[in-house]
């Protein structure tokens, strides 16, 4: 005799976990059944057995429909026994089954996070690339400020500003680059470093201050047009 698995809830619909409890309970169910209908079915061979027997004895019809009656429960029994069983086979595949997809769902979804830290991290890297290079033009652009401005100031600056090559040159703007870098964790930091040259604008504000400062009080000379 078949056994038809219950119809699956509609609404409200279960979460994952709930489902998975659902059929466990399911499966539980039917093992208990199956361990009762054993017991019934043994005790019904038993009953048929003893049946046969006295029906070989007796041979009267009550003996023989006796014989019959325990055969047929013996027979019906069996066919109930059989359809839980089938219905634990199909139960302990589907859990077999969700247990594959579940694991093969986790090692996707893992793969799929996996990727996208993969993008983000080429998302970063390109911006860090672009960082980097506007740092680079901008750099060298300092450097070729560094030149002109040693073409235009006056000699009496020359001093304050470039310290006969231990003030405000290409080796320091180089220097204050790899400690913004190191600041960064990208490079080592120096054993020493110069707190002057801690970043760019500090190494150039250091040394073009009293310059700037200068420029700033000075007022044109009145000219005589006459």
């Amino acid at each position: 005799m078949p056994v038809d698995l219950p119809p699956e809830p509609e609404a409200p619909a279960l979460s994952q976990p709930a489902a998975y409890e659902a059929r466990a309970n399911e499966r539980v169910a039917l093992r208990s059944q199956i361990v009762r209908l054993e017991g019934q079915h043994a005790e019904a061979v038993a009953a048929r057995d003893r049946a046969i027997a006295r029906k070989a004895v007796d041979g009267s019809e009550a003996a023989r429909a006796a014989s019959d009656a325990a055969i047929g429960a013996v027979i019906r029994i069996e066919a109930e026994l059989d359809g839980v069983r089938s219905a634990l086979a199909r139960l302990t595949a589907q859990a077999e089954a969700n247990a594959e997809a579940s694991a093969l769902n986790k090692a996707a979804a893992q793969v799929k996070a996996a990727a996208q830290t993969a993008q983000d991290m080429l998302a970063l890297a390109g911006e860090a690339d672009a960082a980097l290079t506007a740092f680079v033009a901008a750099h060298r652009a300092l450097g070729e400020k560094l030149a002109v401005l040693h073409g235009l100031a006056p000699s009496r600056f020359h001093d304050g500003l470039f310290g006969g090559g231990n003030g405000l040159t290409q080796a320091l703007l180089a220097t204050a680059a790899k400690n913004q870098l190191a600041a960064g964790g990208i490079v080592p930091r120096a054993a020493f470093p110069n707190p002057i040259a801690a970043t760019l604008i500090a190494a150039v504000e250091h040394f073009t201050k009293p310059l700037i400062e200068e420029a700033a009080g000075l007022q044109p000379a009145p000219v005589d047009r006459d």
